[in-house]
């Protein structure tokens, strides 16, 4: 057994729905929730984890540890309780056998009692009850201008200086922080680490993209080419976003 993927093959973490790798050639659209989550079971821990999200499959999620090889996490049969001193310590029970969740993020804990996996209760502070997005609650935004970034013409749709992280979804997940710019034919990212490198993609490759909203507004773009992107935002207001977006579905229609 190759001994990178150990804990996770072990029979102690088979039954808390860990699955290995994920398989090749799927795309799972993973969606970043958290860093630094600490799984705890009663020989062994998977400490310093990155967690992702899919959105195309409800239950599952994906663990990348800096010790381990990263594994699918299936919690379709699991359910997790807060640790009565501390909502950032969360409990799954099975049995005699207890899974402790260390160093949980709001989003996380937000997200589990969206897919209903944690009941609302006295141990959830007020701030994230009121800030989980259910469907049957959403409101229709008035788009107005932008405050949060610069618009050289707002006829044309075209926007520069947002900042955004771009997540390109495949196998790797490549993940970068940037400056999103709008321009007539394409959306363009550079990437603050490397400006040189700029991230294109042109209108005219794009074959669907649509607006997703979760624990935060994103945009998904599909290629033409099957690659697919994720644009997500960086403190910036819902008016700002949805004026992004409707310049972009605009420009976008104009193409057809």
């Amino acid at each position: 057994m190759d001994t990178d993927l150990l804990p996770i093959n072990e029979d102690e973490w088979s039954q808390w729905g860990f699955l290995g790798p994920p398989e090749s050639g799927f795309n799972y659209s993973w969606i970043h929730l958290q860093d630094e989550l600490n799984f705890i079971g009663n020989k062994t821990t998977i400490p310093h984890c990155s967690l992702y999200y899919s959105s195309r499959k409800k239950f599952l999620f994906l663990v990348q540890s800096s010790k381990y090889k990263k594994s699918l996490w299936d919690i379709t049969d699991l359910e997790f309780t807060f640790n009565k001193d501390s909502e950032n310590f969360l409990v799954i029970n099975r049995g005699i056998s207890l899974l402790h969740l260390f160093s949980t993020s709001t989003n996380f804990i937000r997200l589990l009692v969206k897919i209903q996996k944690i009941p609302v209760n006295s141990f959830i502070q007020p701030e994230i009850e009121n800030n989980i997005q259910y469907e049957s609650k959403k409101q229709a935004v008035q788009v107005k201008g932008p405050t949060s970034f610069s618009t050289s013409n707002r006829e044309t749709g075209i926007i520069s200086d947002l900042d955004v992280i771009i997540t390109k979804s495949d196998e790797e997940r490549i993940r970068t922080d940037g400056k999103l710019a709008i321009y007539d034919t394409k959306i363009v990212v550079t990437p603050t680490k490397d400006p040189r490198s700029p991230i294109t993609l042109e209108l005219n490759d794009i074959e669907h993209f649509q607006k997703v909203t979760m624990l935060c507004i994103f945009f998904v773009f599909y290629m033409k080419d099957g690659r697919c992107y994720e644009i997500s935002f960086r403190d910036t207001q819902e008016s700002d976003i949805e004026f992004v977006y409707h310049s972009i579905d605009r420009l976008f229609h104009s193409k057809k």
